[in-house]
């Protein structure tokens, strides 16, 4: 489990002409689901990037628990050291591997062995209904199939949080009770229009968590 705490995050690109993140303040508490409600390019992804160790904020802290993770434009935990888990909406699967592959790809960068590595991922393929498929290239899955395999790869990890830059409205629900426990905290990215809350916050475009 981890609490996360940004204070006064922004994101500036091209020389600060264009404003991603302006002074994000919020607490993300253990265990909780918080969902990032917004228009498309209002900084949803950055923010999540951010979160990940995938970007560094312009200005402004992150906090893991009490733990500074980054600051300011710099990095001081990598994303391999933060447990976290992160779906793309683009799903970046990698088109040379199999399902298997690119599941097993985040533990075979951490140096576990091949048991351990086939355990995880059939283990994660049962519970998303994707075992059928593990030999499978993504060229050959379905929308759906292959939104599953991204899903797994991200939770195989056993990660303490996890990010999802897609609703997964298809089959989230399905899952609810099944995977998901209650330490999970799954941070979705909805564009405006679309009203979904996963039993935690839920925080609209009228609230100043993300700038146009």
């Amino acid at each position: 489990m981890v609490r996360i705490i940004a204070k006064n995050i922004s994101k500036v690109f091209k020389k600060g002409k264009v404003i991603a993140l302006d002074n994000i303040n919020l607490v993300i508490n253990n265990g909780e689901r918080f969902g990032i409600l917004g228009p498309s390019g209002a900084g949803k992804t950055t923010f999540m990037r951010i979160i990940a160790g995938l970007d560094v904020p312009s200005s402004g802290e992150l906090f893991f628990d009490d733990k500074l993770v980054t600051s300011n434009g710099k990095l001081f935990v990598p994303p391999e050291d933060r447990r976290v888990g992160m779906v793309f909406q683009t799903w970046a699967l990698y088109p040379n591997l199999t399902a298997f592959e690119n599941i097993a790809f985040p533990l075979t960068n951490m140096g576990l062995s091949k048991e351990e590595i086939r355990r995880r991922v059939e283990e994660v393929a049962k519970i998303l209904d994707i075992s059928h498929v593990l030999n499978h290239y993504p060229r050959e899955l379905s929308g759906g199939q292959q939104q599953r395999v991204a899903l797994a790869r991200a939770l195989v990890k056993d990660p303490s949080l996890l990010l999802l830059d897609e609703p997964f409205t298809d089959f989230l629900t399905t899952l609810e009770g099944r995977w998901f426990p209650p330490r999970e905290i799954i941070v979705p990215t909805i564009d405006s229009g679309l009203h979904l809350s996963y039993g935690g916050q839920t925080r609209g475009p009228e609230t100043p968590s993300c700038s146009n």
